[in-house]
């Protein structure tokens, strides 16, 4: 019997970090569990700094070598693949796993590696029936929940023809940095070929489904917040989450016929900004951004950051920390505001948290999943692929709080919460 849930890359910072979360999870006596990296040394130790049980299964792999990769793909019923940069590490791993019908989730943060995997191997997991989901931690998890709530609120106050227009998101949040994410980063600037790097880069780049084009980045932006009028500054990671959250657009307009209560909208876009108080911090914030991806085109600047930034295998030891993440979203002339929240450090602490949910979904509570009301497996999202019974498992055993409701006057008495 295969175990339900294998975490390779379980001796690195982030896959350990979801090794222990799965072995503590309240419901640990449902699922089995098994570990896989390079080193049968290094797999020794974790399970004995983690007090894992002899019924854990451990499994060296090189995930360079197909071979290596299929055996441990029979052995499992979701994999998540901790091993990054992806595009670098995890071709062969996606393969195996659309060829074999096991479902797969990673951290991943790279459009470039989510484009080639949908391009080489959704048509396969689709036969296979198998699930893929990459970027399920902080990128993209937050960003998808918050519009795909956004939606259905606007859709059970003002009606089913009710569709998302513009929505932004706004991330206030307290998190760490590890030495993967530093490679993973670099890696963009490094290992994928320049025109797939751009080509992936444009909107709605992972499907054949195309949706109205963002709006020029502007270099300040205004959203209200709490009250007030706060600015924003250039989101890091918006053009990662934006294709995902594109992605689930499209996927949901692909089954408008089947599913309307899922599809966004025709016009609909979406943008995430650093808010702050004022518009001189919001111009700091862009101009740093657009700063570090100028020097990082320059090989010297990435040798220095190689060096000086923290090292792979490393990241933050504290769970200290918190997000905040707020939406608007407009629908018709109403606004719909969606707030998620969590303590913790969210970048890898909560990002453990957040793939072991998604990974429980798949491999606990996978005839209840929404992901055949888009056609069946296949290269997905997290919320296409695993919707409300994720977000439920997130709010019982993650820690998300959430808040969605039409904030128009005239509406007030008919606000929703979800």
């Amino acid at each position: 019997m295969p175990y339900h849930v294998l975490v390779l890359g379980a001796t690195g910072f982030t896959g350990k970090l979801t090794v222990r979360n799965l072995n503590a999870h309240p419901e640990r006596a449902r699922f089995g569990l098994a570990i896989a990296g390079r080193s049968q040394k290094k797999l020794e130790q974790v399970k004995l700094e983690l007090g894992l049980g002899s019924d854990v299964g451990s499994f060296v792999v090189d995930v360079h070598d197909y071979a290596s990769v299929e055996a441990i793909a029979t052995q499992a019923r979701v994999i998540i693949n901790a091993i990054g940069p992806y595009w670098k590490t995890a071709d062969l791993v996606v393969r195996a796993c659309a060829l074999h019908g096991v479902h797969y989730l990673d951290l991943s943060g790279e459009p470039h590696f989510v484009r080639n995997i949908i391009q080489r191997y959704d048509y396969q997991a689709y036969k296979s029936n198998a699930v893929i989901i990459p970027s399920c931690g902080f990128d993209s998890v937050p960003a998808d929940v918050s519009v795909y709530l956004a939606n259905k609120t606007a859709k059970s106050v003002l009606g089913l023809s009710a569709g998302i227009d513009d929505s932004t998101s706004a991330y206030r949040f307290d998190a760490g940095l590890s030495g993967g994410t530093v490679m993973s980063i670099i890696s963009w600037f490094e290992d994928p070929p320049r025109s797939i790097l751009y080509e992936s880069l444009k909107d709605f780049s992972f499907r054949e489904f195309k949706g109205l084009l963002s709006d020029p980045q502007k270099v300040i932006y205004k959203i209200p917040l709490d009250g007030r009028t706060w600015y924003g500054g250039r989101f890091p990671t918006c053009v990662e989450n934006r294709l995902v959250v594109q992605h689930t657009w499209s996927l949901f307009k692909r089954s408008q016929d089947r599913h309307p209560e899922k599809v966004y909208g025709d016009g609909f876009k979406y943008n995430e900004i650093l808010p702050v108080p004022d518009p001189f911090r919001a111009l700091l914030i862009t101009l740093v951004y657009y700063t570090t991806v100028a020097a990082l085109l320059f090989p010297p600047t990435r040798w220095l950051l190689k060096h000086v930034l923290p090292q792979p295998g490393t990241g933050p030891t504290s769970n200290k920390g918190f997000f905040n993440l707020t939406n608007i979203s407009h629908s018709g002339s109403s606004t719909i505001r969606t707030v998620l929240k969590a303590d913790g450090e969210p970048g890898y602490f909560g990002a453990a948290r957040m793939i072991s949910e998604a990974s429980l979904s798949l491999a606990l509570d996978f005839d209840k999943l929404p992901y055949k009301q888009v056609g069946g497996g296949g290269v997905l999202t997290p919320m296409s692929a695993l919707g409300d019974v994720y977000i439920e498992r997130m709010k019982k055993y993650a820690g998300l709080e959430i808040e969605s409701e039409v904030v128009d006057d005239k509406l007030e008495e008919s606000r929703k919460r979800r």
